[in-house]
Protein backbone atom coordinates (compact mmCIF):
# COMPACT_ATOMS: atom_id res chain seq x y z
CA UNK A 1 0.00 0.00 0.00
CA UNK A 2 2.65 2.84 1.30
CA UNK A 3 5.07 1.74 -1.92
CA UNK A 4 1.67 2.09 -4.63
CA UNK A 5 1.00 5.66 -2.85
CA UNK A 6 4.07 6.61 -3.24
CA UNK A 7 4.73 6.00 -6.65
CA UNK A 8 1.13 7.11 -7.55
CA UNK A 9 2.33 10.95 -5.94
CA UNK A 10 6.32 11.19 -6.39
CA UNK A 11 6.55 8.86 -9.58
CA UNK A 12 6.37 10.00 -13.26
CA UNK A 13 2.90 9.46 -14.65
CA UNK A 14 3.83 6.73 -17.13
CA UNK A 15 4.19 4.64 -14.07
CA UNK A 16 0.15 4.98 -13.36
CA UNK A 17 -0.65 1.76 -15.98
CA UNK A 18 2.10 -0.14 -14.63
CA UNK A 19 1.14 0.36 -10.92
CA UNK A 20 -1.77 -1.62 -11.75
CA UNK A 21 -0.37 -4.56 -14.06
CA UNK A 22 0.10 -7.25 -11.87
CA UNK A 23 1.66 -9.09 -14.56
CA UNK A 24 4.69 -6.39 -14.88
CA UNK A 25 5.19 -5.54 -11.45
CA UNK A 26 4.30 -6.59 -7.88
CA UNK A 27 4.28 -5.43 -4.39
CA UNK A 28 4.74 -7.75 -1.23
CA UNK A 29 4.53 -6.67 2.04
CA UNK A 30 6.08 -8.78 4.17
CA UNK A 31 5.22 -7.12 7.73
CA UNK A 32 8.19 -7.04 10.28
CA UNK A 33 12.36 -7.40 9.02
CA UNK A 34 12.14 -11.46 10.16
CA UNK A 35 9.40 -12.03 7.63
CA UNK A 36 11.61 -9.47 4.64
CA UNK A 37 14.26 -11.54 5.43
CA UNK A 38 12.11 -14.71 4.55
CA UNK A 39 10.27 -13.37 1.28
CA UNK A 40 13.76 -12.22 0.29
CA UNK A 41 15.34 -15.71 0.75
CA UNK A 42 12.16 -17.24 -1.29
CA UNK A 43 12.96 -14.88 -3.95
CA UNK A 44 16.25 -15.60 -4.02
CA UNK A 45 15.71 -19.54 -4.45
CA UNK A 46 12.84 -19.34 -7.01
CA UNK A 47 15.07 -17.08 -9.15
CA UNK A 48 18.10 -20.13 -8.52
CA UNK A 49 15.64 -22.52 -9.09
CA UNK A 50 14.39 -20.75 -12.34
CA UNK A 51 18.02 -19.86 -13.72
CA UNK A 52 18.43 -16.53 -13.43
CA UNK A 53 18.70 -12.96 -11.13
CA UNK A 54 16.64 -11.99 -8.75
CA UNK A 55 14.24 -9.15 -10.31
CA UNK A 56 13.68 -7.34 -7.03
CA UNK A 57 13.67 -4.07 -5.61
CA UNK A 58 13.76 -3.73 -1.34
CA UNK A 59 13.05 -1.08 1.21
CA UNK A 60 12.34 -1.03 4.61
CA UNK A 61 12.31 1.34 7.19
CA UNK A 62 14.94 1.04 9.76
CA UNK A 63 13.25 -0.22 12.74
CA UNK A 64 15.42 2.65 14.80
CA UNK A 65 14.75 3.96 17.75
CA UNK A 66 16.88 6.92 17.24
CA UNK A 67 18.47 8.82 14.54
CA UNK A 68 21.60 7.48 13.01
CA UNK A 69 20.91 3.91 14.35
CA UNK A 70 19.39 1.38 12.36
CA UNK A 71 18.16 -2.28 13.96
CA UNK A 72 20.29 -5.59 13.75
CA UNK A 73 17.74 -7.33 11.74
CA UNK A 74 17.67 -4.33 8.70
CA UNK A 75 21.40 -4.66 8.49
CA UNK A 76 21.11 -7.75 8.02
CA UNK A 77 18.82 -7.81 5.40
CA UNK A 78 20.81 -5.08 3.48
CA UNK A 79 23.79 -7.50 4.03
CA UNK A 80 21.34 -10.29 2.01
CA UNK A 81 20.59 -7.79 -0.26
CA UNK A 82 24.18 -7.00 -1.46
CA UNK A 83 25.17 -10.73 -1.56
CA UNK A 84 22.35 -11.27 -3.62
CA UNK A 85 22.78 -8.00 -5.81
CA UNK A 86 19.53 -6.52 -5.00
CA UNK A 87 19.23 -2.88 -4.50
CA UNK A 88 17.92 -2.50 -1.05
CA UNK A 89 16.84 0.96 0.67
CA UNK A 90 16.85 1.06 4.13
CA UNK A 91 14.67 4.26 4.74
CA UNK A 92 16.22 6.29 7.55
CA UNK A 93 12.79 6.55 10.16
CA UNK A 94 11.51 4.23 12.40
CA UNK A 95 8.33 2.91 10.50
CA UNK A 96 6.66 3.38 7.03
CA UNK A 97 4.14 5.51 8.83
CA UNK A 98 6.39 7.98 10.00
CA UNK A 99 6.27 8.86 6.77
CA UNK A 100 3.10 9.89 6.27
CA UNK A 101 2.43 13.79 5.96
CA UNK A 102 0.69 15.91 8.70
CA UNK A 103 -2.66 16.36 6.67
CA UNK A 104 -3.13 12.47 7.21
CA UNK A 105 -3.01 12.80 11.05
CA UNK A 106 -4.96 16.45 11.09
CA UNK A 107 -8.02 14.40 9.43
CA UNK A 108 -8.06 11.85 12.37
CA UNK A 109 -8.19 14.78 14.77
CA UNK A 110 -11.75 13.69 15.56
CA UNK A 111 -11.37 10.09 16.04
CA UNK A 112 -7.67 10.58 17.99
CA UNK A 113 -7.51 14.63 19.47
CA UNK A 114 -5.22 13.41 22.05
CA UNK A 115 -2.51 10.99 19.72
CA UNK A 116 -3.01 14.14 16.89
CA UNK A 117 -2.01 17.01 19.02
CA UNK A 118 0.46 14.81 20.62
CA UNK A 119 2.47 13.81 17.63
CA UNK A 120 2.00 17.05 15.94
CA UNK A 121 3.86 18.95 18.99
CA UNK A 122 7.23 16.80 18.84
CA UNK A 123 9.82 18.29 16.64
CA UNK A 124 10.29 16.66 13.04
CA UNK A 125 13.43 14.63 14.74
CA UNK A 126 11.05 13.36 17.55
CA UNK A 127 8.50 12.12 14.94
CA UNK A 128 10.66 10.52 12.79
CA UNK A 129 11.14 7.96 15.22
CA UNK A 130 7.38 7.83 17.19
CA UNK A 131 5.89 4.77 17.70
CA UNK A 132 3.17 5.55 15.28
CA UNK A 133 1.58 1.91 14.96
CA UNK A 134 1.64 1.68 18.61
CA UNK A 135 -0.18 4.95 19.08
CA UNK A 136 -2.63 5.05 16.44
CA UNK A 137 -3.54 1.29 16.05
CA UNK A 138 -5.37 0.25 12.64
CA UNK A 139 -3.79 2.80 10.83
CA UNK A 140 -4.27 1.01 6.97
CA UNK A 141 -8.32 1.43 8.10
CA UNK A 142 -8.01 5.13 9.20
CA UNK A 143 -5.44 5.54 6.08
CA UNK A 144 -8.01 4.31 4.03
CA UNK A 145 -11.03 6.80 5.21
CA UNK A 146 -8.45 9.28 4.33
CA UNK A 147 -6.55 8.85 1.18
CA UNK A 148 -7.69 12.44 0.23
CA UNK A 149 -5.27 13.93 2.78
CA UNK A 150 -1.76 12.15 1.05
CA UNK A 151 -0.29 14.12 -1.44
CA UNK A 152 3.29 14.31 -3.02
CA UNK A 153 4.30 17.76 -1.34
CA UNK A 154 2.87 15.93 1.91
CA UNK A 155 5.32 13.24 1.20
CA UNK A 156 7.82 14.81 0.38
CA UNK A 157 7.52 17.64 3.44
CA UNK A 158 7.70 14.79 5.86
CA UNK A 159 10.05 13.27 4.13
CA UNK A 160 12.48 16.19 4.60
CA UNK A 161 15.73 14.97 3.30
CA UNK A 162 14.01 13.87 -0.58
CA UNK A 163 14.40 10.08 0.86
CA UNK A 164 11.58 8.60 -0.99
CA UNK A 165 11.94 11.08 -4.28
CA UNK A 166 15.63 8.97 -3.79
CA UNK A 167 13.33 5.25 -3.35
CA UNK A 168 10.77 5.96 -6.27
CA UNK A 169 14.15 6.55 -8.57
CA UNK A 170 15.89 3.61 -7.63
CA UNK A 171 12.61 1.66 -7.68
CA UNK A 172 12.02 3.59 -11.66
CA UNK A 173 15.27 2.75 -12.56
CA UNK A 174 14.96 -1.64 -11.74
CA UNK A 175 11.34 -1.32 -13.87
Amino acid sequence: MFCTMILRHLGPYVLEGVIENQRIIRFDSAGGSGEIRKLLDRYIREAGKAGHPVRAVLFMDSDADRPGDCSREARQVRKRCEEASVPCRILRKRTIENYLPDAVFLAWREEKPEQVANLLRLTPEERDHYPVKKVFGDLPRLLNRNLQAVSAEGFRERDGKGELDGLVEMIVREI
